[in-house]
């Protein structure tokens, strides 16, 4: 049986001249073809089923070898013992930081994800977490400027998150230096498309079926992109700010899975270059770059997902 196509040694894409004398040759050098093959090839019309071919393949296997490279074998996951908290737990400590803020519609909202009177959690999911909307979150802070604009809502939101998350937990350190304005800080299109689906929901706060990481432990951000089911998207950085200042537990060693927000880009020199992270390292609960081609044991993407 003859050999299949292969692409180590001398690459087919780079191949001069004649399309046939060429793959004859890497052919005959590289995959063990016969005179017989040769002479198949040239009849008339061959040439390009076999330069097609080859690209098909040298495509296919720049994907497998882009996959491989994407992730990692992880053993990292959550605090033993650790869960979400009961919704009412949740909003008090949101309102507890954010006074005023109206979390009167929580059960109705977690309504959408019960079926025959139980939590009907979609498939991979740890549990239901309350995560305020950007507006009640960004006007309780003058409206910075950045370049002599005014800075965006969700810009906004997630410069004020910071700050309370700075009073509330002692040992946090954002590594962004307050750097979140709409050049350098901007959600993933999904995920925005996403969340104005969900605006006209009542009441200041979402209530949402998500995960920190577990599902997508050891793959690289970009990758997640493309992992994403029907229904899922990325959680952004604000709301995985939010899920940590209700559960500061999340993160309280090495041990513990980082978490990527792939729900958001960074962009700290004009161009896409990461996603935002919340990780434990050197005893500090850190808000820190994670690049998008990265793959790392210690880290995993989270998200969400809408009722079924």
């Amino acid at each position: 049986m003859a050999k299949p196509f292969i692409s180590s040694g001398r690459p087919f894409k780079k191949m001069e001249g004649d399309v046939v004398a060429s793959t004859v040759a890497v052919c005959s050098d590289q995959g063990g073809w016969s005179s017989a093959h040769a002479e198949w090839l040239r009849k008339p019309g061959k040439a390009a089923l076999v330069r097609e071919f080859m690209d098909k393949q040298m495509a296919e296997e720049a994907h497998s070898l882009w996959v491989a490279q994407s992730q990692k074998e992880s053993e990292y996951g959550y605090p033993e013992g650790w869960h979400l908290k009961p919704l009412d737990v949740q909003a008090a400590i949101l309102k507890e930081y954010f006074p005023g803020l109206d979390t009167s519609h929580v059960h109705e909202l977690a309504g959408r994800y019960m079926r025959d009177g139980r939590l009907d959690l979609p498939e991979g999911m740890d549990g239901l977490a309350v995560i305020p909307k950007l507006s009640p979150i960004a006007y309780h802070l003058e409206a910075p400027r950045c370049f002599g604009e005014e800075w965006p809502v969700y810009n906004r939101a997630m410069r004020r998150l910071l700050e309370v998350m700075g009073k509330a937990i002692p040992n946090f350190r954002d590594l962004s230096h307050g750097q979140v304005s709409k050049r350098q800080l901007r959600r993933d299109e999904k995920t925005v498309k996403s969340y104005e689906a969900m605006s006209d929901l009542p009441g200041e706060v979402m209530v949402l079926a998500v995960q920190t990481g577990l599902r997508y432990r050891g793959k690289s951000p970009e990758y997640v992109w493309d992992l994403l089911e029907e229904g899922e998207f990325g959680l952004d950085a604000f709301a995985v700010g939010c899920i940590i200042l209700t559960h500061p537990e999340r993160l309280v060693s090495r041990d513990d899975l980082a978490i990527d927000c792939p729900g958001s880009v960074l962009y700290p020199e004009g161009r896409m270059c990461g996603v935002p992270c919340w990780s434990f390292h050197d005893g500090e609960v850190r808000f820190n770059l994670h690049h998008l081609d990265h793959a790392s044991a210690y880290y995993g993407s989270a998200s969400t997902r809408l009722p079924k």
